[in-house]
């Protein structure tokens, strides 16, 4: 494998794109816990595009929004809806990054850009970035910023009355992120991503394995060189029209799909969040049927202590395994964009490192269900 000129750190910032951002910043306040600490809007010189940012862990939400009519967010609302367009990764070297990303046949959206500003009366660089196009409405900044002392970034300022907040539900960083793109077009984007960024197959699911009797997809994981940034790719199946395709109508496209946020303590923060009014797709009754067979099938030598199976069953977490471990997770219902929208995962991972494939039927018919075709 070709040595790359320059590190992913991993996901620094996460950017939605919103019609208006109080209502989810309302939610990831109040529901979720995130602290609201950033903003950028008319007051910092702002013309077009306001946005607020919050944090949890290691997790930080840029939500956007149109500042009129005639700003140029209008277009892409309308056209892709509501949704993450931008998953910014921190690197060592953006210049290297970008060169290498544009001479291997990348996307370029803008080239790199050092930011200046006075530091103890002197002029010196406090950050650079530059961006890459990805599928559809989604891009890519490359942004370094080792030397930015500042609250988030240039032309952002800190909050003084700040969004009240619940006390955080013990989120820590963003696991992995999904991209959902169109038939036949999983392979050529997996390539896109190994080409251009030096991402690695970690492994893959065929329509078999992932499918219900009326809608099925396929999936590769795809991996950053050094294990920092992990993205599943969905694509839909040809003569199964199922929640990707529904995806890719309401969307207009391809896009992400759903942030995996993790947690050291997944009891504790569903049932945080169920306290707090959040919804989650609901298990089929069947699941928890003989899941301790199920669970030594996969390999696993670790006793799954049966307290923490009727906890998990009580509260509608899911478990799956492999010879490493097990994992655990749950799905939101859609948060953000009408119809097959935008949604989070949570999971805790106790060695396994896997997906939850396992889990992807249960999942599936829970989506399926959820908008009425099951």
């Amino acid at each position: 494998m070709e040595t790359l000129p320059f590190e992913i750190y991993g996901v620094d910032h996460i950017n939605l794109r919103l019609r208006t951002s109080r209502h989810v910043a309302k939610h990831l306040s109040d529901v979720w816990g995130f602290e609201e600490f950033a903003y950028a809007g008319r007051q910092t010189g702002r013309r077009d595009v306001a946005a607020r940012v919050l944090r949890q862990g290691n997790i930080i939400f840029n939500l956007s929004e149109p500042m009129h009519r005639d700003s140029p967010m209008i277009k892409a609302l309308d056209e892709h809806g509501e949704g993450i367009d931008d998953v910014a990764f921190a690197v060592s070297n953006v210049s290297a990054a970008y060169n290498y990303v544009i001479e291997h046949g990348g996307i370029s959206k803008s080239r790199p850009k050092n930011i200046v500003e006075k530091v103890d009366g002197k002029k010196q660089i406090v950050m650079t970035q530059a961006a890459m196009g990805s599928c559809g409405p989604v891009e890519h900044t490359l942004i370094d910023r080792s030397h930015y002392r500042g609250v988030f970034a240039p032309g952002y300022v800190g909050v003084h009355e700040p969004m009240r907040h619940s006390t955080p539900v013990g989120l820590t960083h963003i696991d992995h992120f999904v991209l959902n793109v169109e038939l036949d077009q999983m392979d050529p984007w997996a390539d896109y991503y190994a080409n251009k960024l030096g991402f690695r197959r970690l492994m893959a699911f065929t329509a078999e394995q992932i499918s219900t009797g009326k809608a099925a997809l396929r999936s590769v994981v795809m991996r950053s060189a050094n294990g920092t940034i992990t993205m599943p790719i969905n694509e839909p199946v040809e003569g199964k029209f199922g929640h990707i395709d529904e995806f890719l109508r309401d969307r207009r496209g391809p896009g992400v799909q759903h942030l995996a946020l993790a947690t050291n303590d997944i009891v504790t923060t569903v049932r945080t969040l169920k306290d707090r009014g959040e919804e989650f797709l609901a298990v089929p009754d069947t699941y928890y049927d003989a899941i301790s067979e199920r669970l030594r099938q996969t390999g696993l030598t670790t006793e799954v202590p049966r307290d923490l199976i009727e906890t998990l069953a009580k509260l509608g977490i899911l478990i799956d395994a492999d010879q490493h471990g097990y994992l655990l997770q749950i799905f939101t219902k859609v948060l953000i964009g009408e119809g097959a929208g935008f949604f989070f995962e949570i999971i805790q991972r106790c060695g396994c490192e896997g997906f939850g494939e396992g889990n992807f039927k249960a999942l599936f018919e829970s989506i399926e269900r959820a908008s009425g075709r099951l």
